[in-house]
């Protein structure tokens, strides 16, 4: 099996707990008028659910994105709500679904996707604009992406960004910076005309139902109506005296819509009795505190989201009736248009119809701006309150509130000087604090023990460290890790009960028993967690980048779910899709439901139930696994265990047989000859669960009357100490996606649920995690920084511990602690490492010089003056730590 992308493990510190709700602004919305649901889709990546009936009130959320969600739609009679965003990705949510269902990912882009669009919420595709030029579209159905339009390649265009998107049947309307209105064939992907007119960005569009009128809105301040037929512009509105930053109509024709502004103003323009567009009404019907990002209507309501976190409902105006106008100014005694009335250009203070919105849905405060301290272990964090807070990235907790305070002025106050290397990074760009972990640099800190905070009693030496990176995924993934060492003990057990039974096979070495029955019905937990490693009996690798998962009635099973059948395929169907596409599964999202769901988990269960009482054909390493196991098992091993199996079968047999029986008998590599010749292992945490359990086989087959000994050796508290952080912080696993240029997420699920998930851990999580859990101090090798200094003593009151040919020059480990060194006539802390001196004390080029002096506690024997070099002979004269 080829080996995987890169993966990186993010675990986000929980904020305080909260009723629901967005924690930075809103960018998109969508009504469903049968149940009277409101979603919203915010840029700390969330899409909420609320009930509208009588009062908005809180219904479910999902953690869909992990940047700002830019736009949504209901797709599939409702039953679906697609999303896009800066992530790169779209993303599929069931809001209908259980309560822990994921979004899945169904496709993406290489840059940030700005705007979505679908016929209607019946049809079966959604179409999706983002900055890398390219407007795409997704079969709802399973199919993947059906269709590309390269704006910029394909039509030579500079500024090819889609910001807007509309679709009405086949056609397709799409805009962006170069201000053009460009029309589409939405089965072929062929342009059919284009309008020119804008001057700039084009951030919104409308069709008609009949496909012959087209609305723009413009951040150059006006909305252009144009005709398809005519192939040009009949009318220019210019009823905002700011740029129009989105528009709405649920009119057929498009003769009432309403606009939104950058300054916050809503007009409501109305044509239905106007002979011209620019006879109709239009009129200022609110004006919001900050920039209208999108509205919707329902109900004699009006929606309107803003960079706010919170959400406003206003009540409509009814336009059919003769609406009271503001008096006019003197200049501008005219009759009104829809250009003008109500809002015309030379008015510098415009009245808006509702002065105060009917309902708020009030949002939370999120963190908008963080500053990591040098000791890497603390971050300050300032939200859109205006609250300075000092949290630890090591417990994922606050440690100190400074209140409303500038972030700039509460640095100083807590920052220390040390220097640690960096082993990991920060973002808030959701609201909340994502610490990403990377191989290759997040074993690079380490810390004296005597520096950290920890309430228990630990006899450390004196120049022990502890690495940063190891500590923090140590306590985040506990759970799993205790959980893998329950299972590493029954499958020690069911090897030994085997080898103490009598042998029931004429051949030599055979198999004795797999008779698993008593270990599962005497197991303390019930279903797949009372087995050692469980898979899916007869069933096909789980692939992760499959989406063929059904979303129709129901949402696939939470992972708990795990517990009612082995399957990997359950457990991990809301986890592993999440990086998934469709283009490799075509599947209807939309056509099973719960029932249907609970009868294959169960028909697994049975399956594999009987699968474990039938004899193997590899003898006792096929005692406690299922045929999934097998399989991997030929595959997942590197060469030196690879080598093994062979000597293994040959001491099982009696009878020569050719090399290649082997193979023959073996199921797992007739499903897999076009792998044959690859000898790679598999690059996920199940790799080292089988290498372990591969030295448990060879152990009871070589010396079956030995106690067999645990495999995994997990770190001591004395080398991570215990930590507790809370059981909502959330770990995520996300690996790189070429496509896209960003992160795919893989797996989302907070670390108290860890352990219960452990099958679909074991196939995502990468290998290096898995030999850092399971076998201590195996990380990632890596060369050790080190700092060049010279020591020199000082007023040549020493010795000289240069070399014959006079070299002073030394290297030493960046974490080595000075001891008793003035630097410019000050004491310096005998802890300070000498990364810390390089960086805080020494502050220039060149190697560090040190001067060592006598402590008077010995007498020494100098030598002559004449002798020894002085600083001036040397050229060490300036820049002198001491």
């Amino acid at each position: 099996m080829a080996k995987k992308k890169r993966q990186r493990i993010s675990y986000v510190l929980p904020l305080a707990s909260s009723p629901g709700g967005h924690r930075l602004g809103v960018n998109g919305l969508a009504f469903d008028n049968q149940s009277s649901i409101l979603y919203t889709g915010g840029r700390d990546g969330v899409i909420c659910a609320w009930d509208t009936k009588s009062t908005a009130s809180f219904r479910k959320q999902v953690q869909a994105h992990t940047h700002w969600v830019n736009d949504i739609v209901p797709v599939k009679s409702n039953q679906g709500l697609v999303s896009c965003s800066s992530d790169g990705t779209v993303k599929l949510w069931r809001p209908f679904g259980h309560e822990s269902a994921a979004a899945s990912t169904i496709g993406s882009h290489s840059d940030y996707i700005k705007c979505l669009a679908t016929p209607d919420a019946q049809a079966g595709w959604v179409a999706s604009g983002g900055l890398d030029h390219r407007i795409c579209l997704w079969d709802l159905n399973g199919g993947g992406k059906t269709l590309e339009i390269n704006v910029a390649r394909d039509y030579n265009v500079t500024k090819g960004s889609i910001y807007a998107l509309h679709a009405t049947g086949p056609l397709l309307a799409s805009g962006g910076p170069e201000g053009v209105v460009r029309l589409w064939d939405a089965g072929s992907g062929k342009s059919i005309t284009k309008f020119v007119g804008h001057t700039d960005n084009v951030r919104d569009i409308l069709i008609s139902h009949d496909q012959d009128t087209v609305l723009s809105a413009s951040s150059d301040q006006t909305i252009k109506v144009w005709s398809v037929t005519a192939g040009r512009c009949l009318h220019t509105l210019t009823m905002h005296n700011d740029s129009v930053w989105c528009m709405y109509s649920d009119d057929p024709n498009l003769a009432v819509f309403y606009s939104g502004d950058k300054s916050g103003l809503v007009a409501k323009t109305d044509t239905r009795r106007a002979m011209e567009i620019e006879e109709g009404v239009s009129v200022a019907l609110c004006q919001d505190n900050h920039g209208i990002a999108k509205i919707v209507t329902a109900g004699g309501s009006i929606w309107t989201a803003t960079s706010s976190s919170s959400v406003n409902r206003w009540d409509d105006v009814d336009t059919t009736l003769d609406v009271e106008t503001p008096p006019a100014t003197p200049h501008d005694e005219r009759s009104g248009s829809a250009s003008e009335a109500l809002i015309a250009h030379s008015l510098t203070i415009i009245v808006p119809m509702r002065h105060h919105p009917a309902e708020t849905i009030q949002g939370q405060h999120g963190l908008i701006k963080h500053t990591m301290l040098n000791d890497r272990k603390r971050i300050l964090t300032l939200d859109t309150a205006g609250e300075v807070v000092l949290w630890d990235l090591l417990k994922c907790v606050p440690i100190k509130s400074f209140g409303r305070r500038h972030l700039d002025e509460v640095v100083p106050e807590v920052n220390t000087t040390d220097s640690v290397a960096n082993w990991c990074t920060v973002d808030t760009k959701t609201g909340a604090i994502t610490v990403q972990l990377q191989e290759n640099y997040c074993f690079d800190a380490e810390i004296y023990a005597d520096q950290i905070d920890t309430t228990e009693k630990l006899d450390f030496r004196s120049d022990q460290r502890i690495n940063l990176g190891k500590w923090v995924l140590r306590s985040l993934f506990a759970t799993l890790l205790d959980e893998e060492v329950r299972r590493d003990k029954v499958y020690r057990q069911s090897l030994h009960s085997g080898a103490d039974a009598p042998s029931t096979s004429l051949r030599p070495n055979a198999p004795r028993t797999i008779d698993l029955p008593e270990r599962l019905v005497h197991s303390p937990d019930t279903g797949t967690d009372a087995e050692a490693t469980p898979r899916a009996a007869d069933g096909p690798p789980v692939n992760a980048h499959t989406l063929s998962m059904n979303i129709g009635a129901a949402t696939p099973g939470p992972p708990v779910m795990a517990k009612h059948g082995p399957g990997l395929d359950t457990t991990a169907a809301s986890h592993t899709s999440l990086a998934s596409s469709t283009a490799d599964a075509p599947s209807d999202y939309f056509s099973a439901n719960a029932s249907k769901d609970h009868q294959s988990e169960t028909a697994s269960e049975d399956k594999e139930t009987k699968t474990l009482a039938t004899p193997g054909a590899t003898g006792p390493t096929s005692l406690p696994t299922s045929p999934t196991e097998e399989k991997k098992k030929s595959g997942l091993f590197g060469r030196k265990f690879q080598m093994a199996f062979p000597k293994k079968a040959a001491r099982q047999s009696t009878e020569a047989k050719p090399e290649a029986k082997p193979e023959e008998i073996s199921d797992s590599a007739s499903s897999r000859s076009s792998d044959k010749g690859e000898k790679v292992v598999e690059d996920n945490f199940y790799a080292v669960v089988q290498r372990i359990r591969a030295e448990y086989d060879e152990h009871s087959s070589t010396k079956p009357d030995e106690p067999l000994p645990s495999g995994i050796t997990p770190s001591l508290p004395i080398e991570t100490p215990v930590l507790h952080p809370p059981p909502h912080t959330l770990v995520i696993i996300q690996e790189d996606d070429p496509d896209s240029g960003g992160l795919l997420d893989q797996y989302r699920g907070e670390i108290s649920e860890l352990g219960k998930e452990a099958d679909a851990l074991e196939k995502i999580a990468p290998t290096w995690l898995g030999e850092l859990l399971l076998k201590v101090n195996q990380i990632p090798l890596k060369d050790t920084a080190k700092v060049s200094f010279i020591l020199l003593p000082f007023d040549n009151s020493l010795p000289s511990i240069a070399s014959v040919d006079g070299n002073a020059r030394l290297n030493a480990n960046r974490m080595l602690r000075s001891k008793k060194i003035l630097a410019y006539g000050q004491k310096v802390d005998p802890n300070m490492t000498l990364a810390t001196l390089r960086v805080h004390v020494w502050r220039t080029a060149g190697d560090v010089v040190l001067y060592y002096n006598s402590n008077g506690k010995k007498a020494l024997r100098l030598p002559h003056p004449a002798d020894v070099p002085t600083s001036e002979e040397s050229g060490e004269t300036t820049g002198v730590g001491r």
